[in-house]
């Protein structure tokens, strides 16, 4: 398998200023913050997993060593560290969802209690900071006061 990541990430704002006769617009914006990641980058990313979370009794513990996404497959981060993240609440979740490092073998992000809030996308680009995914630093823990939220997620590792 082989992975190739485009991240794109702009936030683009006009803002018309309207005073006397003069009407002008400022348009705010931070550019240039496009990556492309793979095996022979200078971050490299080798691993990609893909699916949706489903909580259960407002919990859920992702697994980086054997995280069930898409097509039911497992996928395994062990020994690679967390590059990039991308996660989407589902707009009909009726709570926040909070993420953190879980309680036993916690894999922490940097983030504590990071509230992801429905319809609301939530990305982070790591690079190389962050550790490695082994048997004591693994698990990633989401709860909500709605029971059965549903997360869609992306996550990039590597080397």
């Amino acid at each position: 398998m082989s992975v190739e990541v485009n991240r794109l990430m702009k936030l683009l704002v006009r803002e018309t200023l309207t005073g006397g006769s003069q009407r002008n617009i400022i348009t705010h914006e931070i550019q240039n913050l496009e990556a492309n990641l793979n095996a022979s980058s200078s971050v490299v990313a080798d691993t990609v997993a893909s699916g949706t979370i489903t909580l259960s009794a407002g919990a859920f513990v992702a697994d980086l060593t054997a995280l069930v996404g898409a097509g039911n497959r497992t996928f395994n981060f062990n020994g690679k560290k967390i590059k990039e993240i991308l996660l989407l609440p589902a707009s009909g979740n009726s709570a926040a969802v909070v993420m953190t490092a879980d309680a036993t073998n916690g894999y922490s992000l940097g983030l504590t209690n990071e509230n992801l809030y429905a319809g609301q996308p939530f990305q982070k680009s790591f690079g190389d900071n962050l550790s490695a995914v082994g048997s004591s630093a693994k698990r990633i823990s989401f709860t909500s006061g709605d029971a059965d939220s549903t997360i869609d997620f992306v996550i990039v590792g590597g080397a």
